[in-house]
């Protein structure tokens, strides 16, 4: 009797810890990819994965620095779209789900490197390989991916730098339709799940792991992004599909 007694509340403590525990994953606000904490394509795979991997998922969002700055205080389990520019130290990382592309967009002629001292604008805020960039280019930044569309029109500068589903959002929103699209990627940045650099952090980042891999290998993760794809091929004749490095 004690004994069935006792087996019976080891599986009630169990069930609570694990009905309890719920992993806190920060967002911040994207267009098409994080609407709300339910809305979005980040989002929807967020809910993919954390579904296969049997895990439950609070999500919480912050404007970006202060989700990435609740993240290093202890205040999220993780958090995410990660970037290595983003992290002020270590992390542990699930494997790239994303990598974002950036693109030159021109209302012209589209500036070659070779040219120097091309003039493109970078939104503010927004994560760069300045690495790279920087040794391109002379950088204006502007507020906005529509600002940067304007400076172009003023011939304040020659290009636009960005993704190119936000730069074709952008244009669309200001009813641009004269846009050129250099067909090769500028720079491109990993994107993944970032946890807390201890053993939990590492339990969920190999848990997320997994379940992407099986999603890349069997083309559901490049389907959850096919709404964003499909609207590209309006306007560039190259193939794009940002759930792969190259």
């Amino acid at each position: 009797m004690i004994i069935n007694l006792l087996s019976l509340f080891s599986l009630l403590f169990l069930s609570w810890v694990s009905a309890s525990e719920v992993l806190t994953l920060g967002t911040y606000k994207i267009p098409n990819y994080v609407k709300t904490a339910k809305e979005g394509i980040f989002i929807d795979l967020v809910q993919r994965v954390a579904k296969r991997a049997d895990v439950k998922v609070k999500i919480e969002i912050y404007p970006p620095k202060r989700t990435v700055h609740n993240f290093f205080h202890g205040k999220l389990d993780g958090y995410f779209p990660a970037l290595d520019v983003l992290n002020e130290k270590g992390v542990n990382k699930s494997v790239p789900f994303y990598y974002k592309k950036d693109f030159l967009f021109s209302l012209g002629k589209v500036p070659k490197k070779s040219e120097g001292n091309q003039r493109v604008c970078l939104t503010r805020g927004y994560p760069y390989n300045l690495e790279i960039i920087k040794d391109q280019f002379e950088i204006i930044q502007s507020s906005s991916d529509e600002s940067c569309f304007k400076i172009l029109e003023k011939k304040r500068a020659e290009a636009f730098l960005c993704e190119l589903h936000t730069g074709i959002r952008a244009a669309e929103n200001l009813g641009i339709d004269y846009f050129k699209v250099k067909p090769k990627v500028v720079s491109s940045l990993p994107v993944y799940f970032a946890f807390q650099a201890n053993q939990r952090g590492l339990k969920f980042s190999r848990l997320f792991t997994a379940e992407i891999r099986k999603m890349r290998k069997s083309g559901e993760l490049s389907k959850i992004f096919s709404s964003s794809t499909e609207k590209i091929k309006n306007y560039v004749n190259f193939g794009y599909d940002p759930t792969l490095k190259n």
